[in-house]
């Protein structure tokens, strides 16, 4: 029983990775998932860690969130990667490098994960209003599909995310809800713990 005198809940331990250059945000990623903040000051993203836990009906998923972004050292440690159920790979869309690096570097690194790890590539900085944006939609769409993952744009400045699903067709009527970082990350690692029957 727990304190409340209801039942205790299933505890799910759930290990996310976030890699792509550092510098990105992926640090405001992680506290805009965990707590909905963002901090302006966060501009180092190497060995970052949170945690978060999601209550999902007789379960609560614990989910570790680590960072390993760096611009230059792309190698990644055994102890990082096996225990990965989700990875997430960041580029800015402001930075078409970044983007390339996502595509030639980052993705490549999906053999070193397990078998089973669910890839996210996510677009950061991804303003609605921005004239400044090298990456499109579609390019960043056309890659995931390429490598058969879902498309996240967000930006954690302003707590938004759209999720483009991999194997759904959008079009000008049919486009994803602009959402917050928390209900579009915490749906997909609920989908993912019942796909990997983790209950």
């Amino acid at each position: 029983m727990s304190q409340s005198g209801g039942p205790e809940k299933k505890k799910i331990e759930y290990n996310v990775r976030f890699i792509g250059d550092a510098g990105l945000g992926q640090g405001n990623l992680m506290s805009g998932w965990v707590d909905n903040t963002y901090i302006e000051q966060i501009t180092t993203d190497v060995n970052k860690t949170y945690n978060k836990t999601i209550q999902d009906g007789d379960s609560a998923i614990n989910c570790n969130l680590e960072v390993a972004s760096t611009r230059y050292n792309t190698t990644l440690s055994d102890e990082f990667a096996k225990n990965a159920h989700m990875v997430v790979v960041s580029f800015d869309v402001n930075d078409q490098v970044s983007f390339e690096r996502a595509k030639n570097i980052w993705l490549a690194k999906k053999k070193e994960f397990p078998e089973d790890a669910k890839f996210v590539l996510v677009g950061l900085n991804a303003k609605l209003d921005s004239s400044e944006r090298k990456v499109t939609t579609e390019q960043a769409r056309n890659l995931a599909k390429e490598f058969g993952i879902d498309y996240i744009q967000c930006s954690p400045e302003t707590n938004s995310a759209q999720l483009f699903q991999h194997g759904v067709e959008y079009g000008h009527d049919n486009q994803p809800t602009t959402t917050t970082l928390s209900k579009v990350f915490d749906g997909l690692v609920k989908q993912d713990v019942k796909d990997k029957k983790l209950e």
